[in-house]
């Protein structure tokens, strides 16, 4: 049994060696760059998307801790959340259209541009995109919209962000 155990401990310690490398490559975004996040909500936006981008700064300032600017244009640096099909870059405007959520669907995405981190959300017409934002803090920080009057905001933040491919 002393051998089955120290067998049986190794296969642990290189399950876990193993499969290191494959959460790092699972993540989109370590919380180390919370605080270096960028809104980008597009000039010509709607009314519900401008509110989505708002809304967006709102709860990840209640979540991590970290008030992040809205901006109209692309910065060169920093983490990006584009608010909006009108913010996609033009490949992944293609691969927003060829999904295409439809009417108050959501979508959203991480991966890279520039090789910096991009989370896009958006959705169909009219508040797809707004729901695309909840979408996002529910399933990935933890907000619990549970009444009107009560919304259940984790007292800290997750150490990080998994990559996102979720249409709805």
């Amino acid at each position: 049994t002393h051998e089955f155990r120290k067998a049986t401990f190794l296969g642990t310690l290189l399950l876990l060696f193993l499969t290191i490398p494959a959460a790092d490559a699972a993540r989109w975004l370590h919380s180390g760059d919370y605080e270096g996040i960028k809104i980008v909500v597009a000039p010509e936006a709607d009314e519900n998307t401008r509110e989505a981008g708002t809304e967006f700064q709102k709860y990840w300032e209640k979540t991590t801790g970290f008030v992040v600017p809205i901006v109209n244009d692309i910065p060169d640096d920093g983490p990006l959340v584009l608010i909006g099909k009108e913010t996609l870059p033009p490949d992944w405007r293609k691969a927003y259209d060829a999904q295409a959520p439809g009417i108050d669907g959501v979508y959203l995405l991480s991966g890279e541009l520039d090789q910096r981190p991009v989370l896009a959300l958006a959705g169909g017409e009219p508040t797809g995109t707004l729901y695309a934002v909840y979408e996002f803090f529910e399933r990935y920080m933890g907000v619990r919209w549970l009444t009107p009057d009560i919304t259940h905001i984790p007292a800290t933040p997750p150490s990080h962000i998994k990559k996102i491919h979720y249409v709805y």
